[in-house]
């Protein structure tokens, strides 16, 4: 049962509270059945996942869609390796960024807490700080679809942000992270700066 599912329920228990104010982000490339990118954001322990087609639009006027997908674990936010074959999902995967970030509202309470009651509603406005990408995007539910748009602002451009498609944490291509073996992706080791 999905996270997402569990907000749509009133009677439900809060989960895995927490109230740590860096929330984490990541984006992944990942070749399973076909290339696409996982959007992964943190709440309550766990990470968030949505597909996307291709790499996150810097563009404005690009809406793309996000196939809401199965949660995943928090100790998952920095791996990085092949998926073994026979496993759902397997094939290599790199990280193509990752940082933290922040809900956009002007209520003072904690993240955690706006991020729910945004994703309740159906509309989650929230500010990227990454290795790579940074300012506001809006994930918005339409229906059983969830499409992800970002705004105007100082990061926003029409052109694709430039990139060689290799990982910003470790330096390599997903065909040198597929010609090392087929294990399950390892996490790195160590914090990111932005949480010390």
């Amino acid at each position: 049962m999905s996270y997402l599912y569990r907000l749509d329920q009133p009677d439900q228990p809060e989960l895995w509270p927490r109230t740590d104010p860096h929330l984490k982000f990541t984006l992944k490339m990942h070749h399973a059945s076909r290339l696409h990118f996982d959007f992964l954001l943190e709440l309550d322990g766990l990470l968030l996942a949505w597909v996307l087609s291709e790499e996150l639009s810097i563009n404005p006027c690009v809406r793309q869609e996000a196939v809401h997908a199965d949660d995943q674990t928090l100790d998952s936010w920095l791996t990085e390796g092949c998926i073994p074959k026979g496993q759902v999902d397997a094939g290599p995967e790199l990280i193509a960024d990752y940082g933290c970030y922040s809900p956009q509202t002007t209520l003072r309470t904690p993240h955690s807490h706006q991020v729910r009651s945004q994703l309740r509603m159906g509309r989650l406005t929230f500010r990227l700080h990454g290795m790579r990408y940074s300012g506001t995007w809006t994930l918005v539910r339409e229906g059983d679809r969830w499409f992800l748009q970002k705004h105007w602002d100082e990061f926003a451009s029409e052109r694709p942000m430039p990139w060689d498609r290799r990982s910003v944490t470790t330096g390599r291509s997903l065909a040198e992270i597929a010609a090392t073996s087929f294990r399950p992706p390892r996490p790195l080791v160590g914090d990111a700066w932005f949480l010390r």
